[in-house]
Parts: structure tokens; sequence; C-alpha cells
């Protein structure tokens, strides 16, 4: 079992650029994702990690209780920005509490040490 998608950030800021890659080819569907208004095409961006801008993203959204761990959005993002967590049990009475938001997901790129892809280079 993979565990659960977290967001990286690089100080204090998320490495996600609104492209939505994720969201399209999650096969649950429980991946809802919000570009700002001023966050450009994924085309237009030549380095996404780089040149994303603070706001790039209005939401960010995984309903957990729909996501089955498969790691496809993980797989996808361009920008390194999603990353399977170890953490992989998660209860709730209440189906909507399982719905977490930007910033129940995101973790500090330091303590995901050995889990990036850039770390493999």
């Amino acid at each position: 079992m993979r565990g659960m998608p977290t967001l990286v950030t690089d100080g204090g800021r998320p490495r996600c650029v609104g492209c939505g890659l994720c969201e399209e080819i999650c096969p649950t569907r429980c991946i809802r994702v919000e570009a700002g208004a001023e966050q450009g095409t994924l085309e237009a961006v030549e380095d996404p990690v780089l040149t994303a801008p603070a706001t790039g993203i209005d939401r960010f959204e995984i309903d957990m209780g729909r996501c089955f761990q498969c790691g496809l959005c993980e797989e996808v993002c361009p920008a390194d920005a999603l990353v399977m967590s170890p953490l992989v049990e998660i209860a709730a009475s209440d189906p909507g509490s399982l719905i977490f938001d930007m910033d129940a997901l995101l973790v500090p790129a330091a303590l995901l040490k050995g889990r990036l892809r850039d770390d493999d280079r």
C-alpha cells in the first residue's frame, strides 16, 4: 500500500502549479484543483517549480474517503508537488471530515527526503 497523497512545499510555498493533471488522471475523481486567476497554462511554464506564482492555486482538495492510493497523481505531476506519504490509516465518523484541503495536505520537502523524485538525482 502506498499511503495518502500529500502536497510538497518549498519554503512554505506549495510546489503545485495548478495544471490539473492529477485531477484529470484520478480514476475516482477525488482530487479537486482550482487554479488562480493569474495562473497560466502548463505549456507556458518552462520550469513550473520556479515560475509558479505564490498564489497559483485557489483550491486543492482530496477526498480521502474516495482515494484508493493508486499513486497516479504522484506519477503525472510535472512539478513533483504530490507525494504518497507513509500515512495509510485514516478513520472518521463523518465522511465530510475526510476531505482534506490544501492546508491539511501541505508537508515541507525537508520532511519527505528519500520520497521525492529529485532526491534520486
